[in-house]
């Protein structure tokens, strides 16, 4: 169980949305349990880049399952994904040049937006998938 939020708030009984998002979590818990004991910009370097792949097969993902369903909130979805996949691009490059990052400013960051996003955005759209039949 993912030590970032209550399990049962960001599940929507979607198997494979359900599973991606445990997978975003897993990384942003391994990337904390990185930072508190200490690792350098080349242990995190791994974390935050396997962090930045994963969002970007997420999010096209995510995308591909909301435009094919003509979800009508798909512009404003699209742009949250591509402020929170340009502000983790930029902290993989940080990292990639030696920079180690302020654990608690970064964490505090990620979790937010992803707690945020999921319990807020991804929700209508399961709810408005789910109405559809879709899922």
């Amino acid at each position: 169980m993912t030590q970032t939020t209550d399990i049962q708030s960001w599940k929507f009984e979607i198997a494979e949305i359900d599973d991606q998002h445990g997978h975003l979590f897993e990384l942003i818990d391994e990337l904390e349990s990185g930072l508190n004991v200490g690792n350098g910009a080349p242990e995190l370097a791994d974390v935050v880049t396997r962090l930045a792949r994963y969002v970007q097969i997420h999010f096209a993902y995510e995308e591909k399952l909301l435009l094919e369903n003509g979800y009508p909130e798909f512009e404003r979805h699209r742009h949250e994904h591509e402020v929170l996949a340009a502000h983790v691009r930029y902290l993989m490059r940080r990292v990639q040049l030696g920079y180690t990052p302020q654990g608690k400013e970064v964490l505090a960051f990620l979790k937010h937006w992803f707690v945020g996003h999921i319990q807020g955005s991804d929700r209508k759209y399961a709810d408005f998938l789910k109405s559809r039949g879709a899922v």
